[in-house]
């Protein structure tokens, strides 16, 4: 019992000096729109796309006319990133840490070439990539070493064929049939391509080494793959065709349903290398992070929040930052989030409450907060995230 005392004597006097977060610190983000900036003369909405682990920001910026260009948003400057060639518009997909940008040319009126090629933006300059025969090529993610995979189609007879493929060292190369979204430091390539197994149905698939590993699609008939991690981790969403479809974890060889968790007519848009994860219900957006689900709407300043509409994330970055898309009344834009530390306080009194705290928490722990009662749980890269993007 004297021990007891002197350790509970000992504890209180070092908590009622040590300064300490509050127990109970609720997760808030600092929101920071993005719009297109008064240097685009009369360009009024700004398409966001992905964002880096510095916090720098791509997309596509539109004019009041029919023209398209990729921009970039770092330290706060805007740039404009051109085109390939004259009479070609622009969009941007992806960057990296290093400054890379990826993304796609779409020819105009003028161009004389009839489809639209990837792209890979370096030290100021556009490389157009090319493409492997006569086909469209579309660029939708890179990684750190300037890798660059998407997809090629071929336009025949009525009909089009796509084929994801990796660009490396200079070289496109064709990797198989399927539509390809995100890759990782590994070269492992996430995406849809059609099922070995289940013939008439597109699955989620992981690309590493040469080998194409269909991840199924639980108790549905199609599921795509939109982000990869480091690890492998993949999220994406599954269905079945004609009904709503609900988000996916897929971690050490098995694919999770996280319906029951954040809701029906959900998507995992991204996933960082803790395997957070971003993505939208029909309960509205949501990150999902140590099996804790936390709706983003409610992470925001009320004040900012009422001012936007239709707001979905689009990615996040290892230091938690995260993309949105949204709109105002009158324009098309971005909040890009980032979490807030809390302020240091002094538990003055708090020894004793901390103890007994302890002691709680020894017989009983604390669920974290979840969403509400019953939690729910880009044409660009998004596409297949169900956000809707300008036709060009």
């Amino acid at each position: 019992m004297q021990t007891t005392a002197l350790v509970g004597t000992g504890l209180a006097a070092c908590l009622l000096l040590a300064p300490v977060p509050p127990v109970h610190a609720a997760m808030a983000y600092h929101a920071m729109p993005l719009f297109s900036p008064n240097s685009y003369p009369g360009r009024y909405e700004f398409w966001p796309e992905a964002l880096n682990g510095k916090g720098d920001v791509v997309g596509t910026v539109q004019g009041t006319s029919l023209g398209y260009n990729a921009a970039l948003y770092s330290k706060g400057r805007w740039q404009d990133l051109g085109v390939v060639a004259r009479d070609f518009h622009s969009m941007a997909v992806d960057i990296n840490d290093r400054g890379q940008v990826t993304g796609w040319a779409h020819p105009g009126l003028g161009a004389g070439i009839p489809y639209t090629h990837a792209f890979l933006y370096e030290d100021g300059r556009m490389q157009d990539l090319g493409s492997v025969g006569e086909t469209a090529s579309e660029a939708t993610a890179l990684n750190e070493k300037g890798e660059v995979t998407g997809h090629v189609t071929t336009y025949f007879s009525g009909r089009n064929a796509q084929e994801f493929f990796l660009y490396r060292q200079g070289r496109m190369t064709k990797l198989g049939h399927g539509r390809a979204y995100d890759i990782n430091e590994s070269g492992q390539i996430t995406g849809q391509a059609p099922s070995r197994a289940q013939r008439g149905q597109q699955h989620a698939f992981i690309y590493s080494d040469g080998r194409t590993q269909d991840l199924g699609a639980l108790d549905g008939d199609y599921s795509t793959g939109h982000s990869i991690n480091d690890s492998g981790q993949v999220t994406g969403a599954f269905g079945t065709e004609g009904e709503s479809g609900r988000a996916f974890l897929y971690s050490d060889g098995r694919m999770q349903d996280l319906g029951p968790l954040v809701g029906d007519r959900s998507s995992g848009t991204a996933i960082n290398n803790h395997g957070d994860i971003v993505g939208w219900s029909e309960q509205g957006s949501f990150l999902f992070t140590n099996g804790v689900v936390h709706r983003l709407e409610s992470l925001i300043d009320p004040a900012v929040l009422a001012e936007w509409r239709t707001l979905r994330p689009l990615d996040i970055n290892d230091a938690g930052q995260i993309l949105m898309e949204g709109s105002t009344l009158s324009r098309q834009g971005a909040l890009l989030l980032t979490r807030a530390e809390p302020a240091p306080g002094i538990l003055l009194g708090a020894g004793l409450g901390m103890l007994g705290l302890l002691a709680a928490r020894s017989s009983r722990r604390q669920a974290p907060e979840l969403l509400g009662e019953r939690p729910f749980a880009r044409r660009a890269r998004h596409a297949r995230r169900g956000v809707q993007h300008p036709t060009l």
